[in-house]
Order: C-alpha cells, then sequence, then structure tokens
C-alpha cells in the first residue's frame, strides 16, 4: 500500500507547523518593545522572565503598542495548533493492533482538542482576556498530556511500531507532567520573581520538548514507504507473517 498523499501532506504540514512556530516567536521576540511583569520598564524580551504569551499581548506591560508582536505570535500559535490537530488525528491509522488502535484513537481525539486549545489561546491575549486565555492554556497542556501517554501506550501494544517511539513519548510525558504540576501548584508567577522565572522556563522547555519530539514523531512517520505488500521498504521484519517494523 503507497503512503497515501492526503497522509504525506499532513505530516508535512506538522514539520511545518512546529518550524514555523520557532522561527516567528524567536522573531516576535526580537521586535517585542519589552517589559516584564515585575521590570515593565525593560526595552528587550526576557528568554526566562516573559512568557510566550506575553509575545501576544495587544500593549507590553509599560502600555506600549505590541501589534508586530502580538500578530506574529497569534499566527503562529494558530498555525502550530491546526498542525498539531491534523496530526494527532492521522496518527491511528499507522497501527494494527486493535487496543493500539482504540487508544489512538482517543488519544488522536484529545490531542486534536488541545491544538484547537491552542488556537483558542492565541486568539485570546491575556492583556485582553486573562480568565479564558488561562483556561485554554491549562486545558491544552493538560488534553496534550493525556494525548501522549496514551500514544506512547498505543506504541507499546502494537509489536509493529518500534519502541523508540514508545520512549520518547515517554520522556515527553514525565518532562510534560513535572511542568503542569508546576503551572498548578508551583510558586505563582505575579507573587515573586523566581515564581516567574520557575513558570516561565518550565514552559520554554515544554513547548520545545514538544516540538522536538512532534518532529521527530513526524520525520519517522514519512520514512514510512510501504511497497506493494505492506511492508517498509529496507526495513523488513521477518517475523514470517509479512509484518513490518518502523525505523
Amino acid at each position: 500500500m503507497k503512503f497515501p498523499k492526503l497522509k504525506k501532506t499532513v505530516i508535512y504540514f506538522a514539520l511545518f507547523g512546529g518550524a514555523q512556530f520557532v522561527i516567528l516567536t524567536l522573531i516576535s521576540m526580537i521586535v517585542y518593545p519589552g517589559g516584564t511583569l515585575f521590570s515593565p520598564d525593560l526595552t528587550t524580551y526576557s528568554f526566562s522572565r516573559n512568557f510566550f504569551s506575553d509575545l501576544g499581548r495587544t500593549e507590553t506591560f509599560s502600555g506600549v503598542d505590541n501589534y508586530l508582536s502580538c500578530t506574529l505570535f497569534t499566527w503562529a500559535l494558530t498555525i502550530a495548533g491546526f498542525s498539531i490537530g491534523l496530526f494527532f488525528v492521522i496518527l491511528p491509522t499507522l497501527f494494527k493492533n486493535k487496543l493500539a488502535i482504540v487508544l489512538a484513537i482517543v488519544a488522536g481525539l484529545l490531542g486534536a482538542f488541545s491544538g484547537y486549545c491552542f488556537v483558542e489561546t492565541a486568539w485570546r491575549p491575556w492583556d485582553l482576556d486573562y480568565p479564558g486565555h488561562v483556561k485554554f492554556v491549562r486545558i491544552g497542556f493538560v488534553t496534550f498530556l493525556v494525548s501522549v501517554i496514551l500514544y506512547g501506550l498505543a506504541i507499546f501494544s502494537d509489536k509493529f511500531y518500534p519502541n523508540k517511539y514508545g520512549g520518547v513519548f515517554a520522556i515527553l510525558s514525565i518532562i510534560m507532567a513535572i511542568q503542569v504540576v508546576i503551572m498548578f501548584y508551583g510558586p505563582r508567577p505575579n507573587a515573586s520573581e523566581w515564581g516567574l522565572f520557575l513558570q516561565a522556563i518550565s514552559q520554554k522547555i515544554v513547548v520545545y520538548s514538544e516540538i522536538l519530539t512532534l518532529s521527530y514523531m513526524a520525520a519517522g512517520v514519512l520514512r514510512q514507504n510501504f511497497n506493494g505488500n505492506g511492508k517498509e521498504n529496507g526495513n523488513v521484519n521477518g517475523n514470517g507473517n509479512g509484518g513490518r517494523e518502523l525505523t
């Protein structure tokens, strides 16, 4: 069975979504007028004291217009959210085991909803709609975490899917779980410089970890170039039943 063109397009879009988010947010950080919660008059973006969401504010903490940075961030997160949602939706089609398929379908639905939450987050600047922004940020991260855990379990339960990908999801799950605990129970960012630092840094570690993990998964999926017998070209697992093992 040849690799479906639509599926390959979605995978490339997922890779594009991650790359454009990194590039556009870096540009957004450069053009951000500056200012943090505790240092509103700062003239640059602080990687350790500003959240990604600060890039999406309509105004900085000192009241300076933030149109360019806000626009770049909004579209970067919107595209990333759509790419995440579509990527998670097609992942269940890669499994053969019935249990794995069920787990992957549930994970796909949660992952798609997570992508939707990120899009909602993008269009709710936190200086205009703080409750809505925070709500979708938290729901997005939690559903993404559960989705990653379920996908990891699906991979480990399917003998046709190499465990190394499940291992990568397991590592991401641990990183995300720590960040979620910090997000809900860690020191509040508005209470101290330490709280702001911890929350901002943990957010960036998780976001970049997600991008690296999904890019690694997407690249692995693209290597699935099956021939007419359903076997992967150059990587056939001689298990006697025509099975295949991805690399």
